[in-house]
């Protein structure tokens, strides 16, 4: 019987450890993204803020309708976020974040622009998180 309550707080510790892990992570991008600032290097960001969760590219041609207008970004943005969400509405009570066309309200986004030597130009912090 002690057999299977070690290996069942075993299990339960290392399923839960990735939320940790990926807790803590996005609790400090906020503070770390406060000090980019516009004119910063793609180099910059990535020595501050580390690799993008997710880059979001525009469109190579301008968008013909009004959808695609709506669902893509303007300039290339990196985001950076939590990996799991606790915030499903039942039924679709999937944990983890899926980033389809551009970053969720709650991330880090960095915006770049081409015509500018890919610098930034915008950097999005989150409002409902500290």
């Amino acid at each position: 019987m002690k057999w299977f309550v070690t290996i069942l707080a075993v299990v339960a510790l290392c399923a839960t450890l990735p939320f940790v892990v990926d807790g803590c992570r996005t609790r400090s991008l906020s503070a770390r993204a406060a000090e980019l600032r516009d004119g910063a290097s793609k180099q910059d960001v990535a020595k501050l803020l580390g690799k993008p969760d997710r880059v979001f590219y525009p469109p190579k041609e301008p968008p013909t309708n009004v959808f695609e207008l709506m669902l893509t970004v303007r300039r290339e943005t990196w985001a950076y976020g939590s990996h799991f969400t606790t915030q499903t509405n039942f039924p679709y009570v999937v944990p983890y974040r899926l980033r389809l066309f551009t970053p969720d309200s709650d991330d880090v986004a960095v915006e770049f622009d081409a015509a500018t030597s890919n610098r930034v130009v915008n950097v999005s912090l989150p409002t409902n998180r500290p």
